[in-house]
Protein backbone atom coordinates (compact mmCIF):
# COMPACT_ATOMS: atom_id res chain seq x y z
CA UNK A 1 0.00 0.00 0.00
CA UNK A 2 1.17 3.47 -0.81
CA UNK A 3 0.18 6.65 1.03
CA UNK A 4 -1.91 9.00 -1.11
CA UNK A 5 -1.58 12.03 1.18
CA UNK A 6 1.79 12.76 2.71
CA UNK A 7 0.67 15.45 5.20
CA UNK A 8 1.45 14.65 8.84
CA UNK A 9 -1.95 16.07 9.90
CA UNK A 10 -3.83 13.48 7.85
CA UNK A 11 -1.88 10.46 9.06
CA UNK A 12 -4.67 9.45 11.47
CA UNK A 13 -7.04 8.89 8.53
CA UNK A 14 -6.94 5.95 6.15
CA UNK A 15 -5.37 7.63 3.16
CA UNK A 16 -3.69 4.62 1.58
CA UNK A 17 -4.56 3.17 -1.81
CA UNK A 18 -5.49 -0.47 -2.36
CA UNK A 19 -4.64 -2.43 -5.49
CA UNK A 20 -8.12 -3.29 -6.84
CA UNK A 21 -6.70 -6.30 -8.70
CA UNK A 22 -6.20 -8.04 -5.37
CA UNK A 23 -9.86 -7.67 -4.37
CA UNK A 24 -12.49 -10.16 -5.46
CA UNK A 25 -10.20 -12.39 -7.49
CA UNK A 26 -10.50 -15.37 -5.19
CA UNK A 27 -12.81 -18.32 -5.75
CA UNK A 28 -15.88 -18.74 -3.58
CA UNK A 29 -15.34 -21.42 -0.89
CA UNK A 30 -17.05 -24.70 -1.85
CA UNK A 31 -19.26 -24.62 1.26
CA UNK A 32 -20.99 -21.49 -0.10
CA UNK A 33 -22.04 -22.79 -3.52
CA UNK A 34 -23.79 -25.98 -4.64
CA UNK A 35 -22.46 -26.80 -8.12
CA UNK A 36 -25.03 -29.58 -8.64
CA UNK A 37 -28.04 -27.34 -7.94
CA UNK A 38 -26.38 -24.22 -9.44
CA UNK A 39 -27.24 -22.04 -6.42
CA UNK A 40 -25.84 -20.59 -3.21
CA UNK A 41 -26.03 -22.67 -0.04
CA UNK A 42 -27.68 -21.68 3.26
CA UNK A 43 -24.14 -21.26 4.68
CA UNK A 44 -23.51 -18.43 2.20
CA UNK A 45 -26.86 -16.82 2.99
CA UNK A 46 -25.98 -16.96 6.70
CA UNK A 47 -22.56 -15.42 5.97
CA UNK A 48 -24.12 -12.55 4.01
CA UNK A 49 -26.80 -11.94 6.64
CA UNK A 50 -24.10 -10.78 9.06
CA UNK A 51 -22.96 -8.22 6.49
CA UNK A 52 -26.19 -7.13 4.76
CA UNK A 53 -28.83 -7.79 7.39
CA UNK A 54 -32.04 -9.81 7.10
CA UNK A 55 -33.04 -11.11 3.66
CA UNK A 56 -35.80 -9.43 1.71
CA UNK A 57 -37.39 -11.39 -1.12
CA UNK A 58 -39.36 -9.81 -3.94
CA UNK A 59 -42.52 -11.70 -4.89
CA UNK A 60 -43.09 -12.12 -8.62
CA UNK A 61 -46.49 -12.74 -10.20
CA UNK A 62 -44.97 -15.06 -12.82
CA UNK A 63 -43.68 -18.57 -12.30
CA UNK A 64 -40.40 -18.65 -14.21
CA UNK A 65 -38.87 -22.06 -15.00
CA UNK A 66 -35.56 -23.01 -13.37
CA UNK A 67 -32.84 -23.36 -16.00
CA UNK A 68 -29.69 -25.28 -15.12
CA UNK A 69 -26.93 -24.92 -17.74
Amino acid sequence: MQKIVKFQELEEFNTASVDMGSIGNRPLPEQYYDINEFKFTPAYTDFLMHILGKQHFIEFDSDFPVVIP
